[in-house]
C-alpha cells in the first residue's frame, strides 16, 4: 500500500502536506497528511501518510527532523 501510494505522489505536479502534534493519553502523536488535485477527474485527493509517536521536546529542530524523515520516505 505504501509502494502504491509513493507512486501516486510521485506522479503528481503539485502536493500539499499538513502536520499536527497531538496529546492523548500522556503521548503526543504527529499526524501528516498529503493532499492533491487529480488531474483527470479535478477531484481533491488526500492521504494520511504518517501518525507517529512524538517522544522529547516539541522544538523546532526535533518537528523539522520528524519531518524530512518522513517526507524523505515518501519523496516530497
Amino acid at each position: 500500500m505504501e509502494k502504491e501510494l509513493r507512486k501516486t505522489i510521485h506522479a503528481q505536479d503539485y502536493v500539499s502536506t499538513t502536520a499536527d502534534i497531538w496529546s492523548a493519553n500522556n503521548k503526543r502523536l504527529l499526524g501528516v497528511t498529503v493532499h492533491w488535485i487529480d488531474a483527470d477527474t479535478l477531484k481533491r485527493k488526500k492521504a494520511a501518510i504518517a501518525c507517529r509517536r512524538f517522544r522529547g521536546r516539541q522544538t523546532y529542530d526535533a518537528i523539522a527532523t520528524e519531518l524530512e524523515d518522513i517526507f524523505s520516505q515518501y519523496c516530497l
